[in-house]
């Protein structure tokens, strides 16, 4: 399950103009390479749970991912790029439908937006998802 939540994540991201236009360096699942280049993010498991209520069958339980993206950005400007390509970002996956392979899908919802931090002159946001979705 987790190799086709981040295949549908990637394919999500290849299918936005918008977000592309503005992580020009990509994004990534768990790590990003030693030289990508700024903008990028990042993408990675929180925790998963399986919701049985449902039905006692495992295989049609609702599984829910949390998954949190980080964005950094190296642009001197006050956190003005890197507040917008999370506001692109939020936009491109705040309840998108992001189909895993499968899965029948549920719902994809921000569950946070923290704060835009600078550190070691590198500006970054994190943002964290519940993405929920059905064996099919």
């Amino acid at each position: 399950m987790i190799s086709q939540v981040a295949q549908a994540i990637t394919q999500h991201y290849n299918a936005s103009a918008n977000l592309k236009d503005v992580l020009t360096g990509g994004l990534y699942f768990a790590q990003a390479p030693q030289d990508a280049s700024s903008p990028y993010a990042v993408f990675y498991f929180i925790g998963a749970t399986h919701d049985e209520l449902m039905d006692p069958n495992y295989n049609k339980c609702i599984i829910n991912v949390e998954l949190q993206f980080n964005i950094f950005a190296t642009n001197q400007d006050g956190g003005l790029v890197i507040a917008n390509i999370a506001d692109v970002l939020d936009d491109t996956f705040h309840w998108a439908e992001i189909d895993v392979e499968g899965y029948s899908r549920i719902k994809m919802q921000r569950q946070a937006l923290l704060p835009v931090l600078y550190v070691d002159e590198i500006w970054q946001v994190s943002i964290t998802y519940e993405l929920s979705f059905q064996k099919s």
